[in-house]
């Protein structure tokens, strides 16, 4: 289930996002060939998911249903609708 969330609170300061996004890439599910049936799919958060840092992550994230669900957190609602609309992220599933 892909969510996207509109939040109205101050945003997470570059040095946040920068160790957030090195905790993902360096773990290890993002070099796992195939999972496999007994995979339990993990929530992630991704703060900024309008922005280009945020938005890239969420798309990535969206393209390994198997082993993640993506939920999607922007400031506007414009930010939303141009996640839906542009980019063809699903508004829920």
């Amino acid at each position: 289930m892909t969510e996207i969330i509109q939040h109205t609170r101050r945003p997470l300061s570059t040095m946040t996002t920068f160790l957030l996004l090195l905790s993902i890439y360096s773990t290890s599910a993002f070099s796992v060939p195939t999972p496999t049936p007994a995979t339990k799919t993990q929530k992630v958060l991704v703060t900024g998911a309008g922005g280009k840092t945020g938005r890239l992550v969420f798309q990535k994230l969206l393209q390994r249903p198997a082993l993640f669900n993506p939920i999607g957190l922007v400031r506007t609602a414009e930010s939303k609708e141009d996640l839906i609309t542009n980019e063809g992220i699903p508004a829920s599933q």
